[in-house]
């Protein structure tokens, strides 16, 4: 008989609950959880392998952990086509760093690109992912990997009709053009993630800049990394916060976390009618809330360039169609 393991049951119950929630359906789009026992976390060496897994053309991975205090974790990934791929370097996150990669293996047509992992001309039916805790890190800050693996080509945004809904989260507002910094314009992602990060945790009072600074991709000196955005919201909520990166299919999916007291960042590319610019080469906004009845999007959008003007509502179907440009990236952050 299989031993009876609590920790086990009430890790799986919460994954059960997060994927039907976000996943109830899924199309073209799947998310997996997988948290990191006790045992597992005394090695220096962690994997996680998943099989027989719809198609998908793109992995996006994305991780809950405390930043190492010394050392580093080297996340690398492996996919199933034909056969297994090589390990591929994914992200770096130190103590002291942080940075994505970019590896091209021509013959199987995988690419490693800063956030994404994508198949070209090809699909992957399973993944594997390691963690390598390197100079004096351990996994015992490492709490659970997530991944998104979507089909780019079938994946589209699902229009659901919504009914009876009337939400708006009290978030509040940061400009990124307002901030003090010469690098304003291209903090979109870590000003909207520090505005939830600070609604979420009730005592947090974080500067979008000292934010920034914790997210800067090195390698690539970007500051939209999507997976490094969460992984440094993850740090800074802790337990029992789950932050991932997700390819969503329906808007109801953001109003389910909305419902529950949870704001949800989001990629759009414009043009937006009401924008405070074009957002020709994508955008990161908080949704906080939705009505039904003016059928109008609740979001606090941080390139306006006051704090007081951040908070905006767009009409839904502009909505969708800009975050259907951007094939529905979604920061989800949950308990």
């Amino acid at each position: 008989m299989k031993e009876y393991n609590p920790e086990v049951v009430v890790k799986t119950f919460f994954w059960t609950i997060l994927m039907t929630v976000l996943m109830s359906q899924a199309h073209a789009s799947e998310l997996m959880h997988r948290s990191l026992l006790e045992d597992e976390k005394q090695n220096n060496t962690f994997v996680w392998e998943e099989t027989q897994l719809k198609p998908f053309d793109e992995l996006i991975v994305s991780w809950d952990a405390e930043r190492p205090a010394n050392g580093s974790y080297l996340i690398q990934v492996s996919l199933l086509t034909s056969e297994w791929s090589p390990w591929l370097d994914y992200a770096f996150w130190g103590a002291c760093d942080q940075y994505t990669f970019k590896q091209l293996l021509s013959d199987q047509g995988i690419q490693v690109y800063q956030d994404t992992i994508e198949l070209q001309n090809n699909q992957a039916i399973g993944f594997r992912i390691r963690i390598l805790a390197n100079e004096g890190a351990s996994l015992d800050g490492f709490r659970a990997l997530h991944i998104s693996a979507t089909d780019l080509k079938t994946h589209a945004i699902e229009i659901v009709p919504l009914e009876n809904v009337s939400v708006n989260l009290s978030v509040t507002g940061f400009s990124q053009i307002a901030l003090p910094d010469e690098r304003s314009l291209r903090l979109c992602s870590p000003t909207s993630t520090t505005a939830v990060v600070n609604f979420l945790s009730g005592t947090l009072n974080l500067s979008p800049i000292e934010f920034a600074n914790a997210v800067v991709d090195s390698a690539f000196d970007i500051y939209g990394n999507w997976v490094l955005n969460t992984a440094q919201a993850s740090h800074k909520l802790g337990k029992p916060w789950h932050c991932l990166v997700a390819r969503l299919t329906t808007f109801s999916q953001v109003i389910d976390q909305l419902m529950k007291g949870y704001p949800v960042v989001v990629s759009i590319r414009g043009p937006l009618v009401g924008s405070a610019r074009p957002y020709e080469s994508g955008h990161l906004v908080v949704v906080t809330g939705y009505d039904s009845e003016s059928q109008e999007v609740f979001c606090m959008d941080p390139a306006f360039p006051t704090d007081d003007l951040t908070s905006v509502k767009y009409p839904l179907n502009e909505f969708l169609t800009a975050w259907g440009r951007r094939k529905g990236i979604a920061y989800i952050f949950d308990k």
